[in-house]
Formats: C-alpha cells, structure tokens, sequence
C-alpha cells in the first residue's frame, strides 16, 4: 500500500489523500513511485481533474527523475521539487529545477515549518492508517474462530464494526440484534477473554 496527500493553500486537502493497492514489488521504491504518479496522474487526465502546482517527492535525484519521466509520458507539466535529509533525518535540502540543484533550507524559516508539518501530517496518517489494518486484521482473524460466524456475517460484522474495541463494548442483546443468539453468545464470550 503507498498513499499520496495533498495540500491545497498550505492546509491539508484530506479529501484529496489517496492510498494506491502496488502490483509491483513493494521493496522497489522507484517501481512503486512510477505506478502511483502514473495512477494519480493518469486519473487527472482521465477525469480532467485539476492539476497541482507543485509536486513534492520524499526523496533524492533519483526520485526527482522517476516522477518527471512520468509526468513527460503523460504530457503534463507540473514542477516536481524534492526533500533531502541530513544524517539526522530532518529536512535539511530542497531540490529543485533542471539540472537539479541543492537550496540550502533555514531551520528557522516558514518553509522548514511547513515543510517540518507537512511531513509530521504524512506520518501520523500513515501510523494511523497501519494502526486501523492491524485492529482489521485481529478482528478478521477473532471472527474467525466463532463458530456460525461464515464469511457474510464476518464482512457484515468487519463493516459494522471496524474494531474488536466496538465489539466488545457490546452485550449479548446488542449483539443479539445482528447475530443469532447462540452466535452473540459465543463471540461475547470469546470477546471477555481476548486479550485478558
């Protein structure tokens, strides 16, 4: 799973946050970053969406050129610009235009800040987004082990409830109401012992 985020007028367009399925190898960073810009982009043209004015790649020159190839296959003309790091791991570099070229970026600046947020704003949502898989995960893996709970009452469930924490804060009636008795017996049994 790769994602990409927007930001429109310095704010978070969350609307506009994407997440991109990789039929690629997931180890190959350049492969993964030419399927998701040829998807993204490919849908804008598709769907004559608006074009962004800039596109910032976390990475090096090599990333830079993956991204522009890819706007050249499409025919589009968006500055891509990206972020490199110092032996720290914070933003310390922008590079930008053609050839490339290294702009020292001042810590002090509003740049680094935005730049510092938007990042922080990349990272929390993909921690959250891995966080929401693993509950999906233990609780697709919980409904497995009830017994009279098949497939379609293990998507029902999945979609209803999303987290083992909103089902076990369930009673038996309450479950009552979307399994059969003995069923939301055996799963609010099941759910008082997980995790004790």
């Amino acid at each position: 799973m790769c994602q990409g985020w927007s930001f429109i007028d310095g704010k978070e367009a969350k609307n506009e946050y994407r997440k991109y399925k990789i039929t690629v190898d997931k180890n190959d960073d350049y492969g993964t970053m030419k399927e998701v810009i040829y998807r993204r982009y490919f849908r804008v043209l598709k769907d004559n969406l608006q074009k962004p004015d800039l596109i910032i790649v976390d990475g090096g020159v090599g990333q830079i050129h993956i991204a522009r190839e890819i706007l050249k296959v499409l025919n589009l003309d968006i500055m891509v610009v990206g972020l490199k790091k110092d032996d720290k791991h914070t933003t310390s570099k922008l590079l930008a235009f053609d050839p490339i070229i290294e702009i020292d970026i001042d810590k002090n600046s509003d740049l680094f800040h935005y730049l510092e947020r938007m990042q922080d704003e990349v990272h929390n949502y993909t921690i959250n987004y891995h966080k929401q898989l693993r509950s999906k995960g233990s609780l697709e893996s919980v409904l497995s082990n009830i017994s009279g709970i098949g497939e379609k009452r293990r998507i029902m469930l999945l979609k209803k409830y999303k987290s083992i924490n909103k089902l076990k804060e369930l009673s038996i009636e309450e479950l009552e109401k979307s399994l059969p008795s003995e069923v939301a017996i055996n799963l609010y049994n099941y759910l008082q012992e997980f995790d004790k």
